[in-house]
């Protein structure tokens, strides 16, 4: 039986309507009970954790800012060290899981007794916005396009408009104590505050909580952060994540504080998104791989077509797949489509590997689910 294995950190957001969920650190402060109505399917926290010393440091004499006190928090060295977000508790037992009921869907449409698919909604998508300032940046893409899996190092200045929408996402764990990184894209919407990334970035799924500690760095290279360093004002995912961590729904969004009184969008600019179209497309995907033989400090880069993971007659996976070698620490990382060498539409995300086919990459289908965690959040 293959096994599959987690890639990274993934934009998403983190939100708990629990009443009275338990947190198993005491260094963690309880978040609020969240807001009173959402969506069917989403879940949300309106005040994501921070550890005891980012409180201390908000509460001291020089009281801190959210914003300065986990700029402090994220030092430098705990940038560098944190691990990749695939290694985090419960993760490996999630996507056992996950494996088997993928494996049953495949073997109950080969039977013919597979669930109907369900129509799809309209098509829909939300152009990418520049950014207020101007961007410096040189129109086209920094590397050729490649149909092969192997990634390579697009090279963009800090000022390109990639470079500038896709980040580093750091946080804490509250399971274990420890940091991860994932990787994240800035999206275009009206609240101009949104960061997109995967479900397993935000939340520890089923059985997990919500990250702590939770900072953005876009256009990050080797421990630089040109833009600042960005805190969660408020995490979100799907509910399918968050409870259960199916893999078709792992996908988050941060809605991040205003950092020297900009709006992330107006700062650094933001993809568009789609959702509702064809599981075919050329992608381009983008993220910040850890594991060997990548160190995390550099964006890095993938293309070519997807497919769905399976297909048995009328049927198909929620999934999709792209040809890419990159490894932990990319989870999160946008997939554009109709990429015009600067501006896209993120149409999936990195989200999981198997351990035996490290070429192949995976991502949630962005169907009606994205289509409402985007409308959700898009005017926060």
């Amino acid at each position: 039986m293959r096994r599959r294995k987690f890639v990274g950190f993934v934009i998403a957001a983190a939100a708990s309507v629990l009443a009275g969920q338990a947190w198993t650190s005491a260094a963690v402060a309880q978040p609020d009970a969240g807001p009173g109505a959402l969506p069917a399917g989403v879940t949300a926290s309106m005040s994501p954790p921070l550890t005891a010393p980012v409180r201390a440091a908000m509460s001291g004499t020089g009281g801190d800012t959210r914003q300065e006190a986990l700029a402090g928090y994220w030092t430098a060295d705990r940038m560098r060290t944190a691990i990749a977000a695939d290694r985090q508790p419960g993760l490996r037992s999630a996507e056992q899981r996950f494996q088997q009921a993928q494996q049953q869907r495949r073997a109950d449409a080969a039977a013919g007794t597979a669930t109907a698919e369900q129509p799809l909604g309209p098509p829909a998508r939300v152009g990418p916005k520049a950014p207020q300032e101007s961007a410096g940046a040189a129109a086209g893409a920094g590397g050729a396009a490649t149909a092969s899996p192997a990634a390579w190092t697009p090279g963009y200045a800090a000022s390109h408009p990639v470079a500038r929408t896709y980040g580093k996402v750091f946080f804490r764990n509250t399971t274990n104590g420890l940091n991860y990184v994932c990787s994240a894209t800035v999206v275009n919407s009206e609240g101009r505050d949104t960061v997109w990334t995967a479900g397993h970035c935000v939340h520890g799924g089923s059985g997990g909580n919500w990250h702590a500690n939770w900072a953005f760095v876009p256009a990050y290279h080797y421990g630089a952060a040109p833009y600042g360093v960005w805190s969660a004002a408020q995490l979100w995912t799907r509910t399918a994540w968050s409870s259960s961590s199916n893999f078709t729904e792992d996908m988050g969004v941060a809605i991040l504080g205003t950092l020297g009184g900009w709006h992330i969008v107006d700062r650094v600019g933001g993809q568009g998104i789609a959702w509702n179209y064809s599981k075919t497309y050329y992608a381009y995907d983008f993220g910040y791989p850890a594991a060997w033989p990548y160190d995390g400090g550099r964006l890095i880069a993938c293309a070519g077509n997807t497919a769905p993971e399976w297909v048995w007659g009328p049927w198909s996976a929620d999934t999709i797949k792209l040809g890419c070698d990159m490894t932990g620490g990319s989870s999160g990382g946008g997939w554009l489509r109709w990429f015009d060498g600067n501006w896209g539409y993120i149409n999936g995300l990195n989200s999981y590997k198997y351990n035996n086919d490290p070429n192949t990459i995976y991502s949630p289908y962005f169907d009606g689910a994205a289509g409402s965690l985007y409308n959700a959040v898009r005017y926060l």
